[in-house]
């Protein structure tokens, strides 16, 4: 899966949670320590250079994407 694909899985996720504990699972699914960002964000140093940066805003952009939708909801 690429990080468009994640980001709309994500959305997608978000509208169907209706409880305090779906919202924390959905957090640490993607910001959780073996959540999904963090995955990628331990993928960037394997990059080459030229892709880490464009790379890395893509992941930072996913990130705030998931904390501004959980910030929402609670």
């Amino acid at each position: 899966m690429d990080i468009l694909e994640i980001k709309q899985q994500a959305e997608q996720e978000l509208v169907k949670i209706t409880s305090g504990s779906q919202l924390e699972s959905f957090r640490v699914k993607y910001l959780g320590k073996q959540g999904l960002v963090s995955k990628f964000l331990k993928e960037i140093p394997k990059l080459n250079i030229l892709e880490r940066g464009k790379f890395g805003v893509a992941v930072n952009e996913l990130k705030q994407t998931v904390e501004e939708a959980v910030s929402r909801h609670t």
